[in-house]
């Protein structure tokens, strides 16, 4: 799933430079969504290694990630890149 917040990264860059070349990157508006999007690619990158980094070795000796962790990022991987796709197409 943290392929998604690299994906988004790449928005995120797209969209910064859409507002630079428009000249509204510094109108409050357009940063507050740029915020937005970072917010979002970090959140579901912080969960994916939350995740991992506090997963548990089970009895037969493989390793399962944080159930809860893993379903969080699981969620936003499912709504996050869409709406930073809104949220892109507005600016």
């Amino acid at each position: 799933y943290i392929c998604k917040a690299g994906l988004g990264d790449v928005l995120l860059g797209a969209a910064a430079t859409m507002a630079d070349y428009n000249g509204v990157a510094k109108a409050s508006h357009v940063k507050d969504k740029l915020v937005e999007l970072a917010y979002m690619n970090e959140n579901i990158a912080g969960t994916a290694l939350s995740a991992s980094y506090q997963s548990h070795r089970e009895p037969a000796g493989n390793w399962g990630p944080n159930s809860m962790h893993a379903n969080v990022c699981k969620h936003n991987v499912t709504r996050f890149p869409y709406l930073a796709a809104a949220i892109a197409q507005d600016l």
